[in-house]
């Protein structure tokens, strides 16, 4: 059976279901195996029931490069914030795990390999030579888009029009388009009883937790579910500033972790979803203006309809009538898109699956199994 690898350099694989997708739809056919770093942003819990290689950084040396970075970025982005926009950061960490990506890579020989985002194609095309690439974000200041050699990229694995031309104005890889969804199976219907509100994902204060929470406290008949993995600064901000929510039920803070199908059937108990982006971040990254987001399409898998920001990614929930896009989140605004959705629920719901049915994994990633078999 031949082999596809798929490199990863991020430490949170649990939460990366592209990745987990891919390993689980192209089982049957190949023998497959993840690298990826240890966890640590959001915990440390590893997947255990796939073939996976983690990679562990030296705790001591990764401290000092990463202080090293906040010391010589901070005049940076000062400059960055009052003169003009600067084209680089100091990136010692990124470069530390491209060291230790390219001194594992030299242990392998598969037949495929698919690297994850810009960084980790660069390690597999210097060690390797040929491969696919799955771009999952759009990294501000990314040395390593620049030396990527796009005659070597086999394919690309992308989400949407927008992403393919601001990362390959020009020259352009072979194309499949796959969304950070979940398996088609994972769909969960539920037509009965649902109740409150959820914000399922990271809950970081970069994705508009906090306006989520702050629409509770102004709205107590409303309450609000964070699920999802968390930095422990946050979580301990969270708990300091809105005890008396936490105390009264109205903001339950629930960080287990489930499997995708275990996650959605949870997610499939609630009436609204929310997903934010806080706006600074909205304007300054394409990123976060044209990715849809994981925890998006599970609330689609579950029928739930959501309360999104308004960016050209999540444009597609609007034109499948699965929720209400929104230009600020004022709690009148985000209370005025409950009230639409709240007006004809069911066909919102009855949305949600229809467009979760045109953008689960398989479907999309048909083609790019085939072209993978076929030797592409």
């Amino acid at each position: 059976m031949k082999e596809v690898l798929i490199v990863s350099a991020d430490d949170i694989l649990l939460y990366q279901p592209t990745l987990l997708n891919l390993y689980d739809y192209l089982s049957d056919t190949f023998a497959v195996r993840i690298i990826s770093f240890e966890p640590e942003f959001l915990g440390t819990q590893k997947e255990e029931s796939r073939n996976i290689i983690y990679l562990s950084t030296t705790k001591w040396k990764k401290r000092i490069l990463r202080y090293a970075e906040l010391i010589i970025n901070a005049p940076l982005k000062r400059i960055d914030k009052y003169l003009f926009k600067l084209p680089f950061r100091v990136q010692y960490v990124r470069n530390y795990k491209f060291h230790l990506l390219c001194k594992e890579l030299k242990k392998h020989h598969p037949d495929q390999v698919i690297s994850v985002d810009f960084m980790p194609l660069v390690a597999v095309q210097k060690i390797l030579g040929n491969a696919h690439l799955l771009s999952l974000e759009i990294l501000s200041y990314d040395p390593y888009v620049k030396r990527a050699e796009v005659p070597k990229i086999k394919s690309l694995l992308i989400q949407n029009e927008l992403r393919l031309n601001y990362l390959f104005p020009k020259e352009k890889p072979r194309v499949f388009y796959i969304q950070n969804s979940p398996s088609c199976a994972n769909s969960h219907f539920n037509n009965g009883e649902r109740e409150g509100l959820v914000w399922g994902g990271t809950i970081a204060k970069m994705f508009g937790v906090f306006h989520c929470i702050e629409f509770i406290k102004t709205n107590p008949q409303f309450s609000l579910v964070l699920k999802g993995g968390a930095p422990a600064n946050v979580l301990d901000e969270i708990r300091s500033a809105y005890g008396d929510l936490i105390d009264s039920s109205k903001l339950v803070i629930n960080t287990q972790y489930l499997s995708a199908f275990e996650y959605i059937k949870f997610l499939s108990g609630f009436r609204i979803g929310f997903c934010f982006y806080e706006w600074n971040i909205i304007r300054d990254n394409i990123n976060y203006q044209t990715a849809p987001s994981g925890k998006l399409f599970m609330y689609l898998a579950a029928g739930l309809p959501v309360v999104a920001c308004k960016i050209p990614g999540f444009q597609f929930v609007e034109e499948y009538g699965a929720g209400v896009l929104i230009n600020d989140y004022k709690p009148e605004t985000i209370a005025a898109a409950i009230k639409v959705i709240e007006a004809d629920y069911s066909s919102f719901q009855q949305n949600c699956y229809k467009a979760f049915s045109d953008f689960c994994f398989e479907k999309n990633a048909v083609a790019l199994k085939s072209f993978l078999t076929a030797g592409g």
